[in-house]
């Protein structure tokens, strides 16, 4: 009887248990079932975005390839895929902001220029930038609006290879952007930074951009890791050029590649206008940068690394010579000089597949003073050419003048007559040609002396007034408006 109802209390046992398992089974598939069709929607509505992250863990990112052009066209095109079609109605998402570092830098890059480079090719590379050379991220929203302003003149050659490995930078940045080129048309003195200052000027015209990277165009960077987007101090990207050995120059350069916010900008009044031919305006701009309490702020020196194009230096861009004493006046003429004193004239705006190309005229540098002598003896150089083939007329309008300006330069001589001042406005323009030839050039003969100018030619009272006399009554002390 023991056994028999130890048996049964077995069985009931065995039962439950059972029971228990099937229920446990049951509501496991129906869990199960659940879950399955979560993820099976999962993946019909981001099917495109699994296939994109398996592309970019197959693509080689190791290797250092500058374009990316086949992996990034991809990635787009699958992107633009996934937008739903005009009669779907999707339930609304704000996309998410870009990253400070995204995810699909490369690192380092490979920059060469012997392969040949068109425009055709690098159209190809860069389906995804539209008209006027503009570019929008499709999957993320950017902080900054970003415009690259290049100043330019007769550089086709180098802008080809700068689109070529720029493009592809700037789109794995994540970076909303857009290319303006500055093009001078004259063959006047070139004048960089007033060429930046009208790419400011022009670029808001277009868009509301709050960041500006001003850059020349034969720099290339090495690291796209060197992001092109503003800081809170303003930023020169191009610290670690290959021409200075890998080197910052001396600690004020802030030379090549720059950029600040519009804020930081109009701080400093922009760029100065003044500086005509080659060097001295980015020593103006860091100046200014300092003076209004900021701080220039660089990438690391591995990261800041750029490659320069060789070239010869260009035609009508020489030295300049008064770079020196402008940088020392920064203090003074920063308030002055700048985007408030900014002219010039658009000529044509034309957007191209991958730029903005806009041709402006901005005038002509004025005329420099011979070292030695002050601006005032300018006027003393049409008594050169008052030979006996001038006319009378014109010989009476430039003696007019001369008379005027030598009365204040030289206020020891004692004028009575217009043909008192021929020979000694010739004095003073023979002692001027001996210093620099191309002040008389128009009436120098083969000897390198004024052909008709000379005090012999003349025959008045002051024939014997010489060159020597009238160089040290220029240097004389009653006399200190010379340099």
């Amino acid at each position: 009887m023991t056994r028999l109802m130890l048996g049964r209390t077995l069985e009931r046992i065995c039962k439950a248990v059972l029971l228990l398992c099937l229920v446990h089974f049951l509501i496991m598939m129906i869990l199960y079932f659940d879950v399955y069709s979560q993820r099976f929607d999962i993946f019909s509505r981001f099917n495109n975005g699994r296939n994109l992250s398996r592309a970019q863990h197959f693509y080689n990112l190791s290797r250092p390839n500058a374009t990316f052009a086949g992996y990034l066209s991809t990635t787009d095109h699958l992107l633009a895929s996934v937008r739903p079609e005009a009669n779907a109605t999707p339930t609304a998402k704000p996309m998410p902001p870009c990253p400070e570092m995204p995810p699909g830098l490369v690192g380092r890059l490979l920059i060469e220029f012997s392969s040949l480079m068109t425009m055709e090719r690098v159209q190809k590379e860069n389906p995804n930038v539209t008209q006027g050379g503009r570019y929008t991220p499709p999957d993320c929203r950017p902080k900054q609006k970003v415009a690259i302003i290049i100043p330019f003149r007769n550089r086709d050659h180098h802008l080809r290879y700068w689109l070529h490995y720029l493009h592809p930078i700037l789109r794995r940045q994540k970076i909303d952007y857009g290319i303006y080129i500055i093009n001078q048309l004259s063959e006047d003195t070139f004048n960089r930074a007033k060429l930046l200052n009208i790419g400011y000027v022009e670029a808001l015209k277009e868009a509301e951009y709050d960041c500006f990277i001003f850059s020349d165009v034969d720099l290339i960077p090495m690291d796209d890791r060197n992001l092109y987007h503003c800081y809170d101090q303003p930023r020169h990207f191009a610290i670690a050029m290959d021409k200075f050995g890998f080197r910052l120059p001396y600690a004020g350069y802030f030379g090549g590649v720059s950029g600040l916010s519009k804020k930081q900008f109009l701080k400093i009044n922009g760029f100065p206008n003044e500086y005509w031919g080659w060097g001295g305006e980015d020593d103006d701009i860091y100046n200014r940068i300092t003076l209004n309490g900021m701080k220039v702020s660089r990438p690391d020196v591995r990261i800041g690394r750029y490659r320069m194009i060789k070239h010869e230096r260009d035609k009508h861009n020489e030295p300049n010579p008064q770079r020196f004493n402008k940088i020392q006046n920064t203090k003074n003429t920063m308030k002055k000089d700048g985007i408030s004193s900014l002219t010039y004239r658009v000529v044509q705006v034309k957007k191209h597949p991958l730029y903005t190309n806009i041709s402006v005229e901005i005038g002509k540098p004025p005329p420099r003073p011979f070292k030695g002598f002050d601006v005032r003896l300018a006027f003393l150089v049409p008594c050169v050419a008052l030979h006996p083939t001038c006319s009378w007329i014109s010989r009476i309008s430039l003696l007019h003048d001369l008379k005027r300006s030598l009365k204040t330069v030289l206020p020891r001589f004692r004028l009575e007559s217009q043909s008192d001042l021929l020979p000694l406005g010739c004095a003073i323009a023979y002692h001027a040609a001996s210093q620099t030839k191309d002040l008389c050039g128009a009436c120098l003969d083969t000897s390198g002396k004024p052909g008709d100018c000379n005090l012999t030619h003349y025959n008045h009272n002051y024939s014997n007034i010489t060159a020597s006399i009238i160089k040290s009554s220029i240097h004389s002390k009653h006399d200190t408006t010379f340099l």
